[in-house]
């Protein structure tokens, strides 16, 4: 006789939030944004969620519980959509790395999520403890795939996610909010010109004759150095 093989509810339950949630979070992400989800092309899409599984599957493993990481990470990416939408609209730019200094705020902000990812009673069926402690280990080396297909954050843009500093709302809008962040961490640190007198500069903007884009040419950077003047 042929033994059928029968996979537990629980385990499908357990696959399902483990899998589907960075992808649902970073739709609602990109909803809170004022965005329609399904505008983000599906590699993008990839690498926002890769963001949100670095962050959640190592939750996942490090308190076994799927259910309040999962809401809690559902909350925080809606939170992170709608301050960016707040703040596009207060300012007419979303929130950049640089903008990140009040950093007792998101201190507070993450206290809060602590506490909320603990509360007394949970589905049982989405705990991983007893014989299901293994895949506790399996979302910790899950998230350090994540860590290594996303950082150096340059290897975002094998998914499509480019910065413009030109239009950043665009680009979060295209590439997402989170991932393109992401990116704009590489320019958090950008080179002094040797040259910083304001005769020089005066010499650049009269000899480029095109603004910002045609003095970033002109004097040979980069015009992200510039942008962020």
């Amino acid at each position: 006789m042929k033994r059928s093989i029968s996979i537990p509810t629980d385990t499908l339950w357990q696959a399902g939030f483990l899998l589907l949630t960075p992808f649902t979070a970073a739709w609602l992400m990109q909803f809170t944004y004022g965005v329609l989800p399904w505008a983000m092309l599906f590699p993008a899409l990839l690498a926002n969620a890769l963001c949100i599984a670095l962050l959640y599957w190592p939750l996942c493993g490090l308190t076994g519980r799927i259910a309040p990481c999962c809401i809690g990470i559902h909350i925080a990416s809606g939170a992170w959509g709608a301050a960016n939408c707040f703040v596009q609209s207060f300012r007419g730019t979303p929130i950049l790395p640089w903008d990140l200094s009040a950093l007792g705020t998101a201190a507070d902000v993450a206290a809060a999520l602590v506490v909320f990812l603990h509360p007394e009673k949970h589905k049982a069926r989405l705990r991983l403890t007893g014989t299901r402690r293994p895949l506790r280990l399996v979302c910790l080396g899950a998230g350090l795939a994540c860590l290594l297909l996303l950082f150096p954050t340059g290897r975002l843009e094998r998914f499509g996610v480019k910065t413009d500093v030109w239009d950043p709302a665009g680009s979060y809008r295209a590439g997402g909010c989170l991932a393109v962040f992401l990116r704009n961490t590489e320019f958090l640190e950008v080179e002094e010109p040797e040259d910083v007198t304001p005769e020089r500069l005066e010499q650049i903007m009269a000899g480029a004759g095109g603004g910002f884009r045609g003095a970033a040419q002109y004097c040979g950077h980069h015009e992200r150095v510039l942008g962020r003047l």
